[in-house]
């Protein structure tokens, strides 16, 4: 592996470390010259052939984290302009059924506020220092004149890592809303953009994620030396962090994007979370049917989890409700929606007479129930006012086509509040199954379309509205 980077002025560097993922061993060269090893064969300086094995193994759990090589005694060899950074991979043998070689290289200078390269702020050390928290502590021992290399330890007081005893997924965004106008001109392309996970922390402990990565649904592996998860603490894995932040404004950690270009299935999928060595953590199979809430497929709303804990059964759809994707806003409305519509139109004598403001009555006359009135938001007040009601928008010629229909709507509607029904005889209707998709008319306004294949049996069609519960 080569990999050719650009430097203007190396000179301004004092420090380099060399950062290695690897299954199972490396020899890396700065320049043509070597600059650190790892489970190779032979001595510092020795070259190996092309097709050299490793000296031993490195094991999965170990491979998949960041190895730091302080190769600041090295740094000469940087220049300027064009540099090499090569990295010869060794495997144990050519049986072996897997190999990963994933380098970085970071340079840092240290900064001072007097020639002596000290900062005037600095502490003359004078005794031991406490820590609390999780800690990541760099630091360099001067003699004289002379500052050693940078050195750094983390430290992990008052944490855990991830266990289906401390951790569960809490949310799943697999279908949000479409995308608005202003979404667009942001930048995003499509709605599965502003998909997300929400993973729970359910003890007093810190929790140390590196290592730990999705096996099933996305694919996405935490990194670094610091615990992501505080005490009772929550994180977004974000398909794409920057929209996210469009939608919500919650002040929790986000991470992301998710990774190899997955996303979440809008039909349902499991979702898996393993540790380091592969054991499982959480594991969750969703789905977009009821009994699942099926206000999370589209409507802008994400499953929640009622009650986190440890010990309930997350494929029970029992456990989940919907919540908007905003984790300070209230629960998916039912009945909530229509006392606001009601309240919004109504005095409070209209209120207290059903005549007037039921669901079967029709104060404007116009033959529009406020029923729905409500559900397409359109005044009860004014007759005629619906501008876009269930409307046929292309007839088949011959039955056994696809038959499609199309209503407006501008607030969320629960799924359960309608369905397409048919008839022979205008008399007897049962309900059909439909496919349904929704398209974005204008920033305020989505069209549900409904296709369905009709037989000879089904002559008639209707939208059926039933109230909200």
């Amino acid at each position: 592996m080569r990999i050719d980077f650009d430097l203007t002025d190396p000179t301004r560097f004092d420090g380099l470390t060399l950062k290695m993922r690897y299954d199972d061993g490396f020899i890396a060269y700065l320049n043509g010259t070597e600059i650190a090893r790892a489970n190779s064969r032979g001595n510092p300086g020795t070259r190996q052939a092309w097709n050299a094995s490793a000296a031993s193994t490195h094991s999965d759990s170990e491979a998949t984290t960041f190895i730091p090589f302080d190769i600041s005694n090295s740094i000469q060899h940087l220049q300027s302009g064009r540099n090499v950074l090569a990295i010869h991979g060794l495997n144990t043998g050519q049986s072996s059924s897997d190999f990963l070689i994933w380098p970085t290289l970071e340079a840092f200078q240290s900064r001072g506020g007097s020639p002596s390269g000290t900062q005037d702020s600095a502490i003359r050390y004078a005794g031991g220092i406490k820590i609390i928290d999780p800690t990541l502590v760099k630091a360099r021992v001067k003699s004289g004149t002379q500052w050693s290399p940078l050195l750094q330890a983390t430290f992990l007081p008052s944490t855990s890592l991830p266990s289906p005893q401390n951790l569960t997924l809490s949310r799943i965004h697999y279908r949000p809303a479409p995308l608005s106008l202003s979404e667009r001109t942001n930048g995003a392309q499509d709605r599965d953009d502003f998909e997300f996970l929400e993973i729970q922390n359910l003890s007093d402990q810190h929790i140390l994620l590196s290592g730990a990565h999705f096996s099933d649904g996305i694919r996405y592996r935490f990194t670094g030396p610091l615990p992501q998860l505080e005490p009772q603490g929550s994180l977004i894995i974000a398909a794409e962090p920057a929209f996210y932040s469009l939608r919500s404004q919650s002040q929790q950690s986000v991470f992301g994007p998710f990774q190899f270009g997955s996303r979440l299935a809008n039909n349902g999928e499991r979702i898996t979370l393993v540790d380091a060595a592969g054991n499982d953590i959480f594991s969750v199979r969703y789905d977009d049917d009821s009994p699942w809430p099926e206000l999370a497929d589209g409507s802008g709303y994400a499953l929640a989890l009622r009650q986190p804990s440890a010990m309930i059964d997350l494929s029970n759809p029992q456990e989940w409700k919907a919540l908007a994707q905003d984790p300070e806003a209230q629960e998916a409305p039912s009945t909530e929606l229509f006392q606001t519509w009601l309240a919004m139109n109504f005095t409070a004598a209209d209120l207290a007479d059903p005549t007037i403001s039921g669901f079967d009555a029709d104060p404007d006359g116009d033959g529009i129930a406020n029923l729905r009135e409500y559900f397409f938001d359109t005044s009860p007040w004014e007759a005629s006012s619906l501008d876009h009601d269930f409307q046929l928008i292309a007839e088949p010629a011959l039955t056994g086509q696809t038959v499609h229909f199309e209503f407006v709507r501008t607030h969320p509607i629960p799924p359960g509040m309608w369905r397409l029904e048919s008839s022979t005889n205008l008399i007897q209707w049962e309900p059909i199954q439909v496919e349904a998709t929704e398209r974005e008319v204008s920033p305020t306004q989505h069209s549900v379309q409904l296709k369905v294949t009709p037989s000879l049996e089904q002559a008639f069609f209707r939208l059926a509205i039933s109230p909200p519960n």
